[in-house]
């Protein structure tokens, strides 16, 4: 059968034109969806990285713009998700109390926040652009650069400080700040950048050197306070005994005199060492029972001598509805009257001084007593009242230079009634006089150990066998006449080693020992004996001018029973000799002292 070529071919054309158009359909339609592609999703993507790069080199401003017609609404929202990201960082970034900061390869700010703007002293945005370098003092600026740099190629470097006190910036005012840094590696692709987290140390450090001055204070009032308690106990001590021997009245007076000003001198060195101890927060209360009579009777033995050198009438009143045993702290309540009550005879040329007790509100066994110490003295103005209980102070600098005093009295005062549960206030009027008032609570106590006060001494403690560690002749002196004088036996040891040779041969009911000794201080003398026997098979106590409370807890630890001060407090040191004869001598009987 015979064919025509082109019809046989006919069929092969229909198709191969109809794939060709398929063709140019499917690239159309291609065409179609990379433009579609392009409109919705590439354009968008590329528009949004693009702003995030921005962010990222520090245009805190860069935002997506949601009105673009760019987006579709899957788009539009992965761009407000991405402005509400931002926002939310740059809100974290912008609200810590820490400065931060970011630092690209080459050293250059590129972020910062408001806090690190503030520690610095830079207003916002003015630091970028500038090298790190800028807040680093000029003595540290190329180490910096060594450190910077092994930090960026390694991702670490010693640059922090744990303390605060060996790491500096540097303020635009050119003010070296202490700081403390911490450093943290951002790595995006194949670029490197620094994030600084920068904290102002000042306020620390301040606060270390303050605690650092108050030590080498604290020091400085221990040394003072033992070279000076050590003669004074010679001189109150021997005062005391001499004033037990039959003498002729004017002897007598004058060596109540020298007795007066010793104690009065010891009074100025305590007022020192409480006020070093109240700002330290070591100052302790007491509790004990006490007879309120014995405190106003001493306190008129020792205001009335110096009110009648002046020609005043000094009075003290207490309420005979006053119980005649009290529990609370009598040392501090005795200091407290003796500052106002000497304060008032001071400033006081003509008239009276007065000390009035009552009985306030009482409830069971605990009631409260109201103190006031009126003068006629010269009074104050507001102004001067308003200064009147800071430390060191006096009203005026006419009155220190007329009545003397170190201005620690009133300040020391009103803390310690502040201790003890009550608060001091002041009534005063110019050229009239003033009214010190304060209201304390006590508790109803027991009749504790009295003196004779008629003879002068104290209940016999017959056979108390001490051994007294003392190298001092004079203070041996004192000790051993105010020990015999009680009953006791005393044996004495010059140094810490006789001490122990002595304890090695001899039985004794209590060792008085002291601290700073030859060939072996008190400390170690203790700590050797207590190889042999413990505190309840033998009692040691330190007798010493050391009046700090590191010295009694480093007497504790050396295994000490207990830690009493020099100049000796005669009935102070019977009543823990009456423990040791009883059987009950108490660690922590002087807290104290």
């Amino acid at each position: 059968i015979k064919m025509d070529q082109a019809e046989v071919y006919k069929p092969y054309l229909t198709l191969r034109n109809q794939l060709a158009m398929l063709l140019v359909l499917i690239a159309f339609a291609g065409v179609l969806f990379a433009y579609y592609i392009a409109k919705h999703w590439s354009r968008p993507l590329h528009y949004l990285t693009a702003v995030a790069d921005s962010i990222r080199r520090g245009d805190h401003t860069a935002r997506a713009d949601l009105k673009s017609e760019l987006f579709d609404q899957e788009t539009y929202q992965l761009a407000r998700s991405l402005n509400e990201m931002t926002d939310e960082l740059l809100q974290v970034f912008e609200s810590s109390l820490s400065g931060m900061l970011i630092v690209d390869r080459d050293g250059q700010i590129i972020q910062s926040n408001r806090a690190l703007d503030q520690i610095f002293g830079y207003e916002p945005g003015e630091l970028i652009g500038q090298l790190v370098e800028t807040l680093v003092p000029n003595s540290y600026r190329d180490q910096h650069v060594t450190h910077r740099g092994h930090f960026t190629e390694k991702g670490n470097a010693k640059m922090g400080s744990q303390r605060g006190l060996d790491l500096f910036g540097l303020s635009k005012t050119g003010k070296k700040i202490p700081i403390e840094v911490g450093l943290s590696m951002l790595i995006h692709d194949e670029e490197r950048r620094t994030l600084a987290t920068v904290v102002d140390v000042t306020d620390r450090v301040q606060r270390i050197q303050e605690v650092e001055m108050q030590k080498e204070k604290d020091r400085f009032f221990a040394h003072m306070s033992h070279e000076i308690r050590t003669p004074m106990n010679g001189v109150i001590g021997l005062s005391y005994l001499a004033l037990r021997c039959d003498t002729t009245p004017e002897v007598s007076e004058y060596l109540e005199k020298i007795k007066q000003s010793g104690e009065f001198l010891l009074s100025i060195i305590n007022d020192i060492l409480d006020f070093s101890k109240i700002e330290a927060g070591e100052l302790r209360i007491e509790k004990i029972d006490f007879e309120l009579r014995e405190i106003l009777e001493k306190l008129s033995n020792i205001l009335a001598f110096q009110a009648s050198d002046k020609g005043l009438i000094f009075k003290v009143n207490a309420a005979s509805s006053i119980p005649k045993y009290l529990k609370g702290d009598p040392v501090r309540l005795q200091q407290v009257l003796l500052n106002l009550t000497s304060n008032a005879v001071k400033f006081t040329e003509r008239g009276d001084v007065r000390v009035e007790i009552q009985l306030g509100q009482q409830l069971d066994s605990a009631m409260e007593l109201q103190f006031a110490v009126h003068d006629t003295g010269i009074g104050m103005n507001p102004e001067q009242m308003s200064r009147l209980f800071h430390s060191f102070s006096q009203v005026d600098k006419s009155m220190a230079r007329k009545y003397g005093g170190t201005g620690l009295g009133l300040a020391i005062s009103k803390e310690l009634v502040r201790m003890m549960g009550g608060e001091i206030s002041v009534e005063s009027e110019q050229n009239k006089g003033s009214t010190f008032s304060f209201t304390l609570p006590f508790e109803l106590g027991e009749s504790p150990v009295q003196m004779n006060s008629k003879s002068g001494t104290y209940p016999v403690l017959e056979g108390l066998r001490v051994l007294l560690a003392e190298d001092n002749r004079i203070n041996q002196l004192v000790a051993k006449e105010i020990l015999l004088s009680i009953g006791a036996e005393v044996v004495i040891a010059g140094n810490g080693q006789e001490a122990v040779d002595a304890v090695e041969k001899n039985l004794f009911d209590i060792v008085l020992m002291d601290i700073q000794m030859p060939e072996v201080d008190g400390y170690e003398a203790t700590r050797r004996i207590r190889k042999q026997l413990s505190p309840t098979e033998l009692p040691i106590v330190a007798m010493t001018a050391h009046a700090m409370k590191e010295d009694k807890e480093k007497s504790l630890s050396a295994g000490m029973n207990d830690h009493i001060l020099k100049p000796i407090d005669i009935k102070k040191l019977h009543r823990m000799l009456l423990q040791v004869q009883l059987g009950s001598i108490d660690p922590t009987a002087n807290d104290d002292e």
